[in-house]
């Protein structure tokens, strides 16, 4: 059985196609019986690879339709209907697939877009959440196509007892193959203007970087920086990394195998991600390109993370899906088995006997997700601030507020609320401040009033000294004034000595605000 590969790479489109797919490669003993096409093969020196990569078109030639190329691409091949096709292109879908298929036994794609019309026997997409598309997926391709869908699938290069390896604050900075680093040099002068003790920067530059005598020039100086050039992969340097700041691209999967902390830049349409989704493998940190124009913010995000490293670090333990670097070897299993696959049932609905409430803990993976509910329209309405708050300016909120619990409220395991604890200890006071977040736009006062007896049992059972609960309220919100005599609470006036206490710590401007002792 041959294989023949149909991909590209150049520096618009960067090298993470014809990566993925010499990841999956290597682990076929046959060699011989694998033949990559590209465009043109100009940059010949930047692939380093045991199998024979060849040139679809002729220096004068280019890249025109998807039925002119699968038609040269047949001929090229010379195939018998016993091979397998392999596509990793965003410019081959539909039309050029159904076209190959008449010649070949197998069409495989392999794509990061849900939307694209394909025309395929087995379609692999590993970008965390996609498997939430497998209705819209369905309808773009064949029937019969078999999906391989989520982390579990991604391809990336198995290391033997991968683990960190790094003693000192060590930031690597990284763009892709063909990104420009210097897209991060404002923060790379702030961050060695902060003077971080025991700090090293690493900057990854990209096989098919334009600028990269550019970048030597602007920091050979620097003895705390040093630029990575030539990489046949980046692992050693990931394995010695504190913080990776990077674009969304395959190296979400490295650094997640790797359990490296890292903060992602969305930089291209390819790379459209929820964070919630980017935090079932344990990363929790993904903003927009925009977001780079924010220095200041992004240098105490970093100097925050760098901080909390360890605990950081172990959000890999307590992801959904953790990386293994299997991912080749199971789709190598799939696409040369000779019985018929079937496509796993993703969504099974589970049965619940009753209506009961749940209370958990919950841990840093569940950031995204506290940002998602705290944007709601419910709570937007019932806080003083309306606006809608930046992801940024919730991570760096997340972390330099450490001195809290957060208690997730489940009603037939989807969330309800959040409860949140707030504890500090000022002039000999121990004083909490508990708030709630609605994760639904529409709660039921029983089930509110549930959660609520709760947390405040919750705050009972703490073992505190001079224990004060302090509470605000915004004055138009009815239920929750009316809620706090239920429980208790005595209001306090603005002269009051806690209210000026608590008065840094909780939103005073029209609100109420309560005590319970």
């Amino acid at each position: 059985m041959n294989i023949f590969v149909r991909t590209n790479f150049n520096n618009k489109v960067g090298f993470g196609h014809i990566k993925r797919v010499l990841n999956l490669l290597n682990n076929i003993k046959r060699k011989k019986s694998i033949k990559i096409f590209v465009d043109q093969l100009k940059e010949k020196n930047i692939i380093r690879s045991k199998f024979q990569i060849n040139n679809i078109y002729n220096k004068k030639e280019k890249y025109y339709n998807q039925k002119k190329d699968a038609q040269l691409f047949l001929k090229k091949i010379n195939s018998t209907k016993n091979s397998i096709v392999i596509i990793d292109d965003y410019r081959i879908g539909k039309t050029w697939e159904k076209i190959v298929s008449k010649g070949v036994k197998k069409i495989i794609v392999i794509d990061d877009f849900y939307n694209r019309p394909h025309y395929c026997d087995i379609y692999i997409n590993s970008k965390p959440g996609v498997e939430k598309k497998i209705d819209q997926i369905n309808k773009k391709n064949k029937k019969n196509c078999k999906f391989l869908l989520g982390p579990k699938f991604c391809t990336i290069n198995k290391i033997n007892n991968p683990q960190n390896k790094n003693k000192i604050n060590s930031l690597t900075f990284y763009n892709g193959a063909s990104g420009n680093v210097l897209i991060y040099k404002k923060i790379i002068d702030q961050i060695l203007n902060l003077e971080i003790k025991n700090i090293n920067i690493n900057i990854i530059v990209g096989p098919l970087v334009k600028n990269s005598s550019k970048i030597d020039k602007i920091f050979a100086k620097n003895r705390k920086v040093k630029i990575h050039k030539n990489l046949s992969n980046i692992n050693n340097i990931l394995q010695n990394t504190s913080l990776l700041i990077s674009s969304a691209g395959l190296v979400i999967f490295e650094s997640a195998y790797l359990n490296v902390p890292s903060i992602f830049f969305k930089m291209s349409k390819n790379q459209e991600l929820l964070p919630q989704d980017l935090s079932s493998i344990g990363h929790n940190f993904l903003l927009k390109k925009k977001d780079l124009s924010q220095t200041k913010k992004i240098c105490l995000l970093i100097n925050l993370l760098l901080k909390n490293n360890k605990r950081i670090r172990q959000n890999f333990n307590h992801c959904k899906l953790k990386i293994d670097g299997l991912g080749s070897k199971r789709i190598l299993k799939i696409i040369t088995t000779k019985n018929e696959l079937k496509n796993e049932n993703i969504f099974r609905k589970k049965k619940y006997l009753n209506d009961d409430i749940s209370f958990s803990k919950i841990n840093d993976n569940f950031i995204n997700d506290y940002l998602i509910f705290r944007n709601l329209k419910i709570n937007l309405n019932n806080s003083s601030n309306k606006n809608k708050i930046d992801s940024i300016d919730h991570y760096i909120w997340w972390y330099k507020n450490l001195n809290k619990s957060i208690i997730l409220v489940k009603k037939k395991s989807k969330p309800l609320i959040i409860l949140l604890q707030k504890k500090l200890s000022l002039k000999k006071k121990s004083l909490i401040f508990p708030s709630m977040i609605s994760c639904s736009n529409k709660i039921s006062p029983f089930d509110t009033l549930k959660a609520l007896k709760f947390q405040n049992e919750y705050i009972d059972n703490l073992k505190l000294k001079n224990k004060i609960t302090i509470i605000s309220v915004t004055k138009n919100n009815f239920f929750s004034n009316q809620q706090t005599k239920y429980f208790k609470f005595e209001q306090i006036k603005t002269n009051n000595k806690l209210f000026k206490l608590a008065k840094n710590y909780i939103l005073t401007k029209n609100c109420n605000v309560y005590i319970r002792k």
